[in-house]
């Protein structure tokens, strides 16, 4: 049976949806890109061995939220960039 704080610590598969969910500010850009949300909830759903408790369990789940609301913010941000970008090279007065 899988210890919790081994699923947690920075090199465990959860580490980073801990992180988002303990502390948001502590999450870089690459540590968010890098996350993959979808298999990050199979492990969880899928891996009967590990008995988390509830409050671990909503804190994973937090993370999970965070991590995916920031890549939704950085999705955004890119796509209003290309936006302006190609009005920018569109626009008569710039020629």
């Amino acid at each position: 049976m899988s210890n919790v704080s081994d699923l947690i610590l920075r090199k465990g598969p959860f580490a980073s949806v801990w992180i988002a969910g303990t502390s948001a500010d502590k999450l870089g850009k690459k540590m968010v890109l890098a996350t993959d949300i979808e298999d990050i909830v199979k492990q969880i759903l899928e891996n009967q061995r590990i008995n988390l408790v509830l409050r671990v369990s909503g804190m994973l789940l937090k993370g999970l939220v965070v991590v995916y609301s920031k890549k939704l913010q950085y999705m955004l941000t890119d796509c209003e960039d290309m936006i302006t970008k190609i009005k920018l090279s569109f626009n008569p007065s710039s020629i």
